[in-house]
Parts: structure tokens; sequence; C-alpha cells
């Protein structure tokens, strides 16, 4: 459907959904003057420098696509050249799509800009005094890179936008980079950039950390909800290297247990992530029935074999997704103990855990109504999910599945039920979408108690949601204050067709949406994008700073262990 660019005519329910979790988010922590009060809210129904980076175009080149028989280790790098031209940092780019890193070269910093950005603000005719007109924009964490106090910290413009073909306005934050491998950590390397090194997730950090011919290599990829480089080394059991070794749509992408590379489809399904390692784990498809659950008929009226295919797999995505969150939860439950948090704590974990249990054998029943055949979870491997048990890992996991993404699957359910027509459809989306935002209260309260606790988390709990931003809004750094002044004229303009251009090339990709789907509960790429847009500038980044503004007052008076505040 159409999307109009008039600001008093934009559609509000998701909007109102996300103000609504805000609001009762922030009540939950204690955060609001009408804190505990049902009436304050409810229940909702590229790289920072623009430069270079592991390709996630697919590169050129490809092979038949159906993976197996294609040669992988040692294949020819085509076109060689440096990363960042005339500079050599030891990342090689391929024309294929995909980098390796011949050797391990401290990374050049354009650090710090005498560059001063230009002040936060909404563009002209987009702002306004109805709060629901357009979201309201982040306050400036900076306005030069001096502003910012990390280790190679450099100020950052974000644009806020929403609809195709509409950008609202931009704002200024800290994000912060790296020059060496020592600046990230255990399994990451520093990637270079133009302006400064960026740290990525790797298991190995140099070709010579492989085995035989194999190259370290680093290939981006795109799950449908943000962009993501992994740098492993290559192995037999690849199924690909690059997207054009991938057919119909898929994408070449790190499986579950960052073992090997396959191809698998975008999409970011509903549901709280099973995190190992930082990296998204969760079962195959088998054919079995004790998982289905009984269900009213959906309608099938109009639907074609094909139409009906993309349901039954969209539906069985999503139930994987929901049955990785079990695991998720379990896994919670001992982190809970770990860590000695309140009882109350535990127990809510323990009926989340039942809730996505509910979830997955409804959503398997959907697959089963619109596949006609039964279908259910194999086996999910344990294996790593327990060996980091510290504190900073707990939240920065915690983070990451729940406040991040238990409350954009709040939403995004919020949002696919007001788009669907389906009776059935709409009443398991409605009970999903209640479930996952107590879910996303449960994990902020978890997070709050942890930084009342060990205030030293504070940063962890910083860094991770800065990182985690990045990648979801992928924001360019700014130019000077001079040269934004110049195109402010053209600004809005050329961020409008960018978006656009994104939004109709996702939408091309996905693969599980048609003509129609969100009437059957399917969001397209384009309805995705927006709830990712309104997740972070309504819900996760307001509820971050109102944490960390109390954490800020109760640092100099901790009070005792308080279960009554969790």
């Amino acid at each position: 459907m159409p999307y109009s660019t008039s600001p008093s005519k934009l559609p509000l329910t998701l909007r109102s959904s996300a103000n609504a979790l805000r609001w009762s988010l922030l009540a939950a922590l204690g955060l609001t003057p009408c804190a505990g009060l049902t009436a304050c809210g409810g229940s909702t129904a590229g790289d920072a420098d623009g430069s270079g980076g592991a390709s996630t175009d697919g590169g050129t080149g490809g092979t038949n696509g159906s993976g197996g028989g294609t040669l992988i280790v040692g294949r020819e790098c085509e076109s060689p050249t440096p990363l960042l031209a005339g500079q050599d940092t030891g990342f090689i780019k391929c024309a294929q799509g995909f980098t390796h890193r011949v050797a391990a070269i401290a990374c050049p910093s354009a650090l710090p800009r005498d560059d001063v950005l230009e002040a936060g603000h909404y563009y002209e005719g987009m702002g306004g005094a109805d709060p629901n007109a357009v979201p309201e924009l982040p306050d400036d964490e900076c306005l030069r890179d001096s502003d910012c106090q990390a280790p190679l910290g450099f100020c950052v413009t974000a644009q806020l936008g929403g609809e195709p073909g509409l950008v609202y306005g931009q704002y200024n934050y800290c994000d912060a980079g790296c020059s060496s491998d020592d600046d990230c950590g255990d399994r990451r390397l520093c990637e270079c950039g133009s302006l400064i090194g960026k740290c990525l997730d790797a298991s190995c950090k140099t070709d010579d950390d492989c085995a035989g011919n194999a190259r370290c290599v680093g290939n981006g990829f795109n799950n449908g909800c943000s962009s993501q480089t992994t740098y492993a080394c290559e192995k037999s059991e690849d199924e690909c290297l690059f997207d054009g070794d991938c057919a119909d749509g898929r994408t070449c992408q790190m499986n579950g247990l960052g073992t090997a590379r396959t191809c698998e489809y975008q999409n970011c399904a509903i549901g709280r992530p099973f995190l190992v390692d930082f990296v998204a784990r969760r079962a195959a498809l088998e054919q079995r029935s004790d998982w289905l659950v009984e269900l009213e008929a959906v309608s099938l009226d109009g639907l074609g074999a094909n139409e009906r295919e993309r349901l039954a797999a969209y539906w069985s995505d999503v139930a994987l997704m929901e049955h990785a969150s079990i695991a998720a939860f379990a896994r919670f439950a001992l982190q809970l103990l770990s860590v000695g948090a309140p009882h109350v704590l535990l127990e809510r974990t323990r009926a989340a855990e039942a809730d996505e249990t509910r979830h997955t054998r409804l959503c398997f029943a959907l697959a089963a109504q619109y596949g006609g055949r039964h279908v259910g979870p194999g086996t999910l491997s344990m294996q790593g999910a327990l060996d980091d048990l510290s504190p900073e890992t707990i939240l920065a996991t915690t983070v990451l599945e729940g406040c991040i993404g238990e409350t954009r699957a709040a939403l995004e359910a919020a949002r696919a039920r007001e788009l669907c027509t389906d009776p059935v459809v709409r009443e398991v989306l409605a009970s999903i979408a209640h479930d996952e935002s107590t879910h996303a209260e449960l994990a902020w309260r978890f997070v709050a108690w942890l930084i009342h606790e060990r205030p030293s988390l504070r940063a962890v709990f910083e860094q991770t949601l800065a990182d985690a931003r990045a990648v979801a809004l992928g924001p360019k750094a700014a130019s000077s204050a001079a040269a934004t002044a110049a195109a402010a004229a053209t600004a809005a303009a050329a961020a409008t067709a960018a978006a656009a251009a994104t939004a109709a090339a996702a939408s091309a990709a996905d693969s599980f949406a048609f003509a129609g789907s969100h009437r059957f509960g399917v969001l397209d790429a384009v309805e995705k994008a927006r709830v990712q847009i309104e997740a972070w500038a309504l819900v996760i980044d307001p509820s971050a700073r109102a944490l960390l503004r109390k954490s800020e007052f109760a640092r100099d008076a901790r009070s005792p262990r308080a279960a009554a505040q969790i």
C-alpha cells in the first residue's frame, strides 16, 4: 500500500504501541511520576565512517548457486585491492564481495577531527507539537569528536525516519572505534576504515590462523533487520563464500553455531534470540506433530500454492525463533541464580519460558495449516551456551536478547496484528505482542537491578547499546558544519532517495512477503524497517537514557538490595 508523506497522515497505530510500551517500561522501572499505576500505560498488543568494510551486496561473479559442490576454500580473489585505497592495512578486498586479512596491522586514525557538527533538528515541516505526528528526536550527545570521552571516540550524525520516502530529522551521538585488535577483546578483530577502525566478530585474526590454503574471510550479510560482518576461516563445510554463491534470493551467512557459512533467507523473525558468543542459534525444522496445538481454521481463500508455501515457511521460521526463546529463558534463569538476583525475577523468567513454549506451538500450528503438513523443531545445540557466566556477558546478552530483541518483537507483533485481517492469526499475534512486552519489561528490570548492584557494569551497558544502535540504524559519520549547512536544502531529499532505494531493495529481497501478505500477519521489509526505527527512537533509547539517569542519582548514595523495587 502507498504511504503518505504528510506527517499529519502518518499511521499512528505503531507509534501508539511504541509510546505505550515505553511508558510501561519506565513505570516498571520506577522512572515515571506515576510508577506502579496501571493508568501509566501497560502492555502493547555500514560503517560508522562511511568507508569500506566487507561487502553486503553479494559482489560479482557467482556459481551454480546450489552450494554443496561449489569450491569454497582457496577460491581466487578476483581483482584484489587494499581495503583502504593506497594504504596497507592488512585487509584485501576481492571483487566477488568478500574481504580477507593477510596481516594484523594497526589501523590509521583521522581522529579527532576539528569539524563541528550541526546540532540535531527536525527537517523543515517535520516538527510539530503533536507527539504522535513524528518521533521525538533524541538529545545530542556531542557536536565534535572532543565531546566524546571514550578512547578513540567520535561524534556521529544519525538521521531519524520511518515512512519510505520520509526522514524526520537528525541528531548526534558518540561512538568509538579501534586502532588494533587489542582494543576489541577476544574473538573480535579491528577492521580498518577511512576514519577509524571498527570491532567485528571474528574466530580468526589473519590468514595464518587458518589451515592449509584457507583464508580468514569477512563477509557481510543482512538478516532482514540489520547488517552484520563476521570473519572466519574458509572451511570445506562452507556452502558459500559470498551472496553470489546462493540462489533464490538467499544470502551467505554464518550458521547459528558459527561453524560454517550457509545460504539463508533474509528474515528477522518475531521472538527473543538465543545468543551464544553473540551469534543467534536455533534448531532445524523437522516433520513431527507433537509440537502442534489445536487452533481454529485460518482462511485460505484466494491463496495460491506458492503463497501458502511462503506463509508456511514464514510461520515455521517464527516458530523456530520462539523455540530458541525457550532456551534463552532457560539459560537466563541460571544466569539470574549466578548473580544472586531477587526471586521475583526468577519467577517471571519461568513464566516467560512457558509463554514462549505456547508461542512456539501456536506458530507451528499456523505453519501446518498453511503448508498442509506437520512440522516441529529438531535438536537445539547447547554447546558453549553456559561457557561464559561473567556479569559482563550476562548483562550484554540480556541487553541484546531482551531489552532490544523483546522490545522489537513486541512492536513487530503489534504492528503485524494491526495489519492482519484473519481473526485467528490476529488472536495469535495479540497474545504474542502482549507477552513479548512483559518479557521486555523483565529484561529492563534485571538490567536496572544489576547496574544498581554493580555500578561498574554501567559502561558495559552503554557500549553494548551503542554498538547495537550502530548496527541497527547504520548511521554515517557527519561532515563539517560548513558542508552540512551548504547541503541543508538538499539533505532531506537525498536522505529520502536513499531511504526509498533501501526500502525497495529490501522488499525485493524479502523471502516471505508477497502482495497482500500483511493480511496474514507477515510484515514486509518496509514495515520491519519502520518497526526497527520506531523501537529505537520511541522505546529503547528513551528507556536507556532514563535508566542511566536514575543510576547516576543512586551512585553516591546506594541503598541496600531492594527486591521490592524490582
